[in-house]
C-alpha cells in the first residue's frame, strides 16, 4: 500500500488506522480511472464533500492550486493529486498526510468549525509551545479550559499555516521518497524518523517565507 507521512495536531506520534488509509486509496483509484493528468501538467487538485454541518476547509481549490504553483515543478513530478479531504471526529488529528501510493497523493484535512481542539489531559502548556512551535508562530493560541489545554485558530492564520507549512511538509515527504528511490534504484526503504526530519526541514526552506514561498 505504500508509506505515508503526516503532520499531526496532537502532541504525540499518530498513525491513521489501516481502514481509513484503504478507503482513501479506493477514492483516489476511482478518480484516477476518470483520467490522469497529462505529463508535466502538475498534480490534480480535488475537493471532497464535507459533512452537512460542523466542518470547514482551510482554503479553496483555487488557493491550493496557487500555493502548488510556488513549488519547483520537478518537486511535484510523480505526485498524482493534492486536495482537501474531510476529517472525522474519530480521525481528526492530522493536518495533512502524504500517501506514497501508487498513486502518490497529498490530503489536507478539515477542522471543526470552531477551529479548536483539546489536547490530552497529560499535555502541559510547555509541551504544546515546544512541540507545536511552528503553529504558535503562525498564530495558534493555547488556552486553558478546565483541566486541559485547548488549541485555537482564527481562519486566516490557519489558512496561512496549512498553505505555508503543512502543504510544504507533505511535498517534502514526496521529495524525500523519490530521492530515496533514485539513490537505491529500488523501492524506498522506510525510515519514518529520517523522512519526518527531511519533510520539516523542507517545509521551513520552501514554505511561506522560503525561496519558493507563497
Amino acid at each position: 500500500m505504500g508509506g505515508f507521512g503526516s503532520l499531526s495536531r496532537r502532541c504525540r506520534p499518530y498513525r491513521p488506522c489501516r481502514r481509513a488509509v484503504s478507503e482513501r486509496y479506493c477514492c483516489v483509484a476511482q478518480e484516477q480511472e476518470r483520467g490522469s493528468n497529462p505529463r508535466g501538467a502538475g498534480p490534480e487538485v480535488f475537493e471532497r464533500s464535507l459533512p452537512p454541518k460542523g466542518w470547514i476547509y482551510p482554503c479553496t481549490k483555487d488557493e491550493l492550486r496557487a500555493a502548488l504553483a510556488g513549488f519547483p515543478p520537478e518537486h511535484l513530478e510523480g505526485l498524482h493529486a493534492v486536495g482537501l479531504a474531510p476529517a472525522t471526529r474519530k480521525d481528526c488529528w492530522a493536518n495533512g498526510r502524504y500517501f506514497a501510493g501508487p498513486p502518490a497523493l497529498i490530503e489536507l484535512y478539515s477542522m471543526a468549525c470552531d477551529l479548536t481542539y483539546k489536547q490530552s489531559p497529560y499535555v502541559k502548556r510547555h509541551h504544546i509551545e515546544r512541540g507545536q512551535a511552528v503553529e504558535v508562530a503562525y498564530g495558534m493560541r493555547v488556552e486553558r479550559v478546565g483541566a486541559r489545554f485547548v488549541c485555537c485558530w482564527d481562519l486566516e492564520p490557519w489558512k496561512r499555516f496549512v498553505l505555508g507549512h503543512v502543504l510544504a511538509h507533505e511535498v517534502g515527504h514526496h521529495v524525500y521518497r523519490r530521492s530515496r528511490r533514485r539513490a537505491v534504484n529500488v523501492g524506498a526503504t522506510r525510515n519514518p524518523a529520517e523522512s519526518e526530519c527531511f519533510a520539516e526541514a523542507y517545509a521551513l526552506r520552501h514554505g511561506e517565507g522560503g525561496p519558493h514561498g507563497l
